[in-house]
């Protein structure tokens, strides 16, 4: 008879269930559409402080064209909006 693992335990089970891939620029969608019909709005790259300040200047980060690495909106490109 064999004895029940307690409840804290791990068990190896020796299967490989899956593995995980980082997905490239080319695999993430920028316009994907939801049910309703309408364009999803894209996804901007910037930083958390940029996005706050984008707020402060009350700045829509969806208009702003990035100038940095990747099309990364950065805080010159936000000010530059803001004027």
């Amino acid at each position: 008879m064999s004895e029940e693992p307690k409840e804290d335990e791990e068990q190896y089970t020796g299967s490989v269930v899956g593995f995980l891939e980082e997905a490239s620029d080319e695999d993430v969608h920028l316009h994907k559409q939801d049910n309703s019909g309408q364009a999803a709005k894209r996804i901007v790259k910037a930083a958390p402080f940029v996005r706050a300040l984008a707020k402060r200047l009350k700045v829509d980060l969806e208009s702003v064209a990035g100038t940095g690495p990747d099309g990364r909106v950065t805080k010159e490109d936000v000010e530059a909006a803001g004027k």
